[in-house]
């Protein structure tokens, strides 16, 4: 197994989590633990590949942070895991271009989400984002995840 697997695994479950976001708006606790599990085989197996200890005190940052913001209404407890997770595995030295990329996410799925749910939303519908009016932020969270695993 290489470093680029664990990568493609990771960007396979970030599929998985914002097809289930928008689909049931849930991101199932199974894709936070492949995440775990990942993070835990490639520092076991790559301990040269990045600094263990900033990694978790980022995403720890990360996921009290998401708490505040769930505490207030802002977002789900799976974004909050989901983010906190997806953390373990960002290139800590570009941290500046992933929140970039994370906020102008959030506001092009924003615009996005509102247009689909003025176009297709609907009480009856399949996928909970146009059913409900909310904006997944698994959508955001991965854009920026596949940015920092694939491109910076």
């Amino acid at each position: 197994m290489t470093v680029e697997m664990i990568s493609y695994a990771v960007g396979a479950a970030i599929l998985v989590a914002a097809f289930l976001d928008a689909k049931v708006a849930k991101i199932p606790n199974w894709i936070i633990f492949v995440l775990l599990a990942l993070f835990v085989a490639q520092a076991v197996m790559f301990p040269t590949t990045f600094d263990l200890y900033w990694q978790i005190g980022v995403a720890a940052a990360v996921f009290v942070a998401g708490l505040v913001l769930f505490a207030l209404g802002a977002i789900g407890a799976g974004a909050v895991k989901f983010g906190a997770a997806i953390m373990l595995f960002m290139p800590l030295e570009q941290w500046g271009w992933l929140l970039g990329i994370f906020v102008a996410g959030l506001f092009f799925y924003t615009f996005l989400f509102i247009l689909l749910q003025g176009m297709f939303g609907s009480e009856d519908s399949n996928w909970a984002a146009l059913r409900k009016r909310i904006v997944p932020m698994s959508w955001p969270i991965g854009t920026m995840a596949l940015a920092g695993l694939f491109y910076l």
